[in-house]
């Protein structure tokens, strides 16, 4: 948990990471959705934040730790890796092509 985080840029990015996937025709869990929405109504600043990581941690597929020495570490976060041979998971499931 990183607790030396700005909310406003933090909920942000957040809420632009939930339209994007929800663009791409994968949208993010309903737990974690409604996990994002409480977190920004929350008016403690620093439990916003660690509401906000909370809600997204379980979708990490790794974790990177850079030290003040730039020492870098990586480990597994909490999501299934899963190879998808010759393309990526996310498509649009109501995608047509027309004929001509």
């Amino acid at each position: 948990m990183i607790d030396k985080v700005a909310r406003q840029p933090l909920a942000a990015h957040a809420k632009s990471l939930t339209e994007a996937m929800e663009l791409l025709g994968a949208p993010l869990p309903e737990a974690t959705r409604a996990a994002l929405e409480a977190a920004y109504q929350n008016a403690n600043e620093a439990e916003a934040v660690r509401q906000i990581q909370q809600a997204l941690d379980g979708l990490c597929l790794v974790g990177v730790d850079i030290n003040p020495e730039s020492r870098v570490k990586v480990a597994a976060g909490p999501a299934r890796a899963e190879l998808v041979e010759a393309g990526w998971r996310t498509s649009w499931s109501r995608c047509t092509t027309q004929p001509g």
